[in-house]
């Protein structure tokens, strides 16, 4: 509910089209790229699926921000997927 926010800046003229405006959500589950009820299944409420291009542009954002550390020196890693019991209570689980 946006009823009581205050604008505080607003940047150019707000855009006034000509149609109505879609939100993201609508956009994304219009061009096949969210998948909510798969995920809700797994997860819970209010998670999602990337899927088709929304996957692979997340795979090439995630491609170039590495590349981009490797160019800083940063080394890659990854770790197992199994942890000390230790450890997983140290997290809080």
């Amino acid at each position: 509910d946006e009823s009581s926010a205050t604008l505080r800046f607003q940047f150019g003229s707000k855009s006034d089209f000509s149609f109505t405006p879609s939100d993201h959500v609508s956009i994304g589950e219009a061009l096949d790229l969210f998948d909510f009820d798969s995920a809700s299944r797994v997860t819970g409420t209010k998670f999602y699926y990337l899927r088709n291009a929304a996957a692979l542009l997340e795979i090439a954002l995630i491609n170039w921000t590495l590349t981009e550390c490797f160019k800083r020196g940063f080394t890659p890693m990854t770790t197992p997927d199994l942890a000390r019991e230790s450890v997983v209570a140290g997290c809080g689980f």
